[in-house]
């Protein structure tokens, strides 16, 4: 039986549809939080609609590891130069399925340029 009642194929117009639906049922009042995406929730009927399965559930453990800020700090307070930031970074990146679950990024060139702007803001 599908979920909320999401057909298996849907146009983007059916898909509009169950977004406001779902949107206005379950989140109503969470439109101005910053957490909340519309796109992912979308993605969410997407992926439903693609492959009625429920997507995996991904626990995100030690949120407070993956500061931007914190480690944007790090970097400046250790005086990595170019080459020893570039390798702090990837080793994060490559180390950490967390760190890109939990921003999102679809490639560490995001991660990279999320760390400069970070640096700018605490720097």
């Amino acid at each position: 039986m599908p979920i909320l009642g999401i057909k298996e194929v849907c146009s983007q117009n059916e898909l509009d549809q169950y977004f406001e639906k779902i949107e206005s049922k379950y989140f109503g009042n969470a439109k101005n939080e910053v957490a909340y995406l519309q796109d992912d929730l979308k993605n969410l009927i997407e992926y439903y609609s693609i492959n009625q399965i429920q997507p995996e559930f991904i626990p995100l453990k030690n949120r407070e590891n993956f500061d931007i800020d914190k480690i944007a700090l790090q970097i400046i307070e250790d005086g990595l130069d170019f080459k020893t930031e570039k390798q702090f970074l990837e080793d994060l990146w490559n180390n950490n399925q967390e760190l890109k679950i939990l921003f999102g990024f679809k490639n560490i060139a995001y991660f990279r340029k999320e760390v400069i702007i970070a640096k700018e803001r605490v720097g």
